[in-house]
């Protein structure tokens, strides 16, 4: 069972925080008085430090079954601290400079009195978000694990990819790299930096599930429900693809396992037949080609059929909102098109990617499926850079029944990793108490800061989230060469990887090799 990392005495946490920054006696005894306070709501300072760094103090809420709620504390100077959250409110007529909400403390002034507002501030907004509604993020890719550099295209360093998840007040969190889901230190380095949090860490990938070829194929999400079965997944098939044809290692990123897609389709059912993983399609319509189930090209290979009975009768559900494709440009594919009016009764001359997966969702949540609200986010900004992240876009939202609440309230826990992706396979959470084995309802849906136009099929995001011209700009720089690059590098086998990264990848084969002899013995 994960435990969350708490300062059992708020002192503890304020004295830590004074040796770290050097902020002044009197603002620490301020903030010390508000620091108790806030532990009289119920509030607690994480104690972790990979997530506090060197000026921070983060306070959650949620001391067991409730859904978090971070509040975090950063020293600007030795008389100065500011004090600052995301806003839930997922309204368009919050103003953008309110998206996060932010209290500056300063020495000079009237302390008590500056501090009891802020924790009446608190207050207010943390009454949004409902103690039984759980936010997260199910779709995520990451540069570096605890300093060194993974095998993904992510560029986001995982501080950031941590606290930019706590910022916006989730409540799980999954990481889905390309066809890899790392090792198990690097995977219990962040579930335990997860954990001290109270969020729970999902682990998976994204798989590339081939067709023609290993790249341009389409993506199916796989949740695992535990570490160990990304490693067995990892042994059993993905690292059959660090040998191609011809012996030749290929880098183990971008690339899927080799076809037929019936032997990816296979696999990927037998996890999630045993239990082990929840399935997602991907971005069913993207503006990268060849990465998704209703691109064009791979009409060469499967038929309109095959394509329609895994885009609705594989996986537990389909990604209706990619916030990536929001700004992709219309197409007009007849095929598409038809699906839509023949479902849903809405004729359309064409439609960006963003509108199409919304429209896909609408038939998938027709035929049963789950559907999400997922960034499929590259990179995050540091939480002190001062843009905002895509993480405010949206998120998923998990509510259970009061049976299912009170159950982990009582065990002071939230679900873990496994007791999620079996909830979602049986869509239902299964659990025994008092009164004997029982199963329970969940709502698992998509929020998405958006307006949608059924007349013309236009998504928007709210004014209040876009990024102004500098923002764009600004993020651009901080994101776009990093990512180009480490592209360039990864599309080149080994040629340009890191030693620690050849290293990785021989270790692994290795391992492989070991696991897959050790499956031919109990045969």
């Amino acid at each position: 069972m994960k435990e969350f990392q708490m300062y059992l005495n708020p002192a503890h946490a304020v004295n830590s925080f004074k040796i770290r920054t050097g902020i002044s006696d009197k603002l620490s005894n301020a903030f010390l008085s508000f620091s108790k306070r806030m532990y009289e709501e119920g509030y607690y300072f994480i104690a972790d430090k990979y997530l506090n760094g060197e000026n921070l103090l983060i306070l959650n809420r949620s001391r067991g079954a409730e859904s978090n709620f971070f509040v975090f504390i950063r020293s600007k100077k030795k008389d100065e601290l500011e004090i600052f959250f995301s806003n839930p409110l997922f309204d368009p007529k919050v103003k953008k400079e309110n998206l996060i909400v932010k209290r500056i403390i300063k020495e000079n002034e009237d302390l008590e009195n500056k501090f009891l507002f802020t924790i009446l501030v608190i207050k207010e907004h943390s009454k949004i978000k409902p103690i039984d509604e759980y936010w997260g993020n199910l779709h995520s890719h990451i540069g570096t694990i605890h300093g060194e550099r993974v095998w993904d295209d992510g560029i986001t360093e995982d501080r950031n990819w941590l606290l930019q998840s706590l910022l916006w007040h989730h409540d799980f969190h999954a990481l889905t790299s390309h066809n890899w889901p790392h090792n198990e230190e690097r995977l219990n380095f962040l579930k335990n930096r997860c954990d001290a949090a109270n969020i729970t860490f999902i682990p998976g990938w994204e798989n590339t599930t081939t067709i023609h070829d290993r790249v341009k194929s389409p993506h199916i999400l796989v949740l695992c429900d535990s570490i160990e079965t990304a490693m067995q997944a990892k042994y059993e098939f993905l690292s059959k693809k660090l040998e191609d044809d011809k012996g030749e290692t290929v880098t183990p990123i971008l690339s899927g396992v080799p076809g037929p897609i019936q032997r990816h389709l296979s696999y990927l059912k037998h996890l999630h037949n045993s239990g082990k993983a929840a399935l997602f399609i991907a971005h069913p319509s993207s503006q990268n080609q060849g990465i998704d189930i209703l691109d064009p090209e791979l009409r060469k290979y499967i038929s309109d059929a095959e394509g329609y009975d895994i885009l609705f009768n594989f996986a537990d559900g389909v990604e209706q909102f990619n916030f990536k494709e929001l700004d992709s440009k219309e197409v007009s594919l007849l095929y598409i098109m038809r699906m839509i009016e023949n479902e849903l009764g809405i004729r359309f001359d064409e439609l960006n990617h963003m509108a199409i997966n919304y429209y896909v969702g609408e038939i998938a949540k027709k035929h049963g499926l789950y559907v999400l609200a997922n960034q499929d986010d590259h990179y995050q900004p540091s939480i002190e850079s001062g843009l905002l992240s895509d993480y405010s876009f949206g998120h998923n939202k998990l509510i259970l029944s009061i049976a299912t609440f009170e159950y982990f309230k009582k065990q002071k826990r939230k679900f873990n990793s496994s007791e999620f992706v079996k909830a979602i396979i049986h869509k239902k959470f299964i659990f025994e108490d008092e009164k004997g084995r029982r199963e329970e309802q969940f709502s698992l849906s998509p929020v998405a800061a958006v307006s949608i136009d059924n007349d013309n099929g236009k998504i928007e995001l709210y004014e209040n989230r876009k990024p102004s011209v500098l923002e764009k700009i600004r993020s651009w720089l901080a994101s776009e060469p990093s990512y180009y690059w480490n592209i360039a590098k990864l599309q080149f086998k080994y040629w340009f990887a890191d030693k620690n990264q050849k290293k990785e990848i021989r270790n692994e084969l290795e391992k492989a090799k070991a696991y897959n002899l050790k499956i031919d013995d109990k045969k």
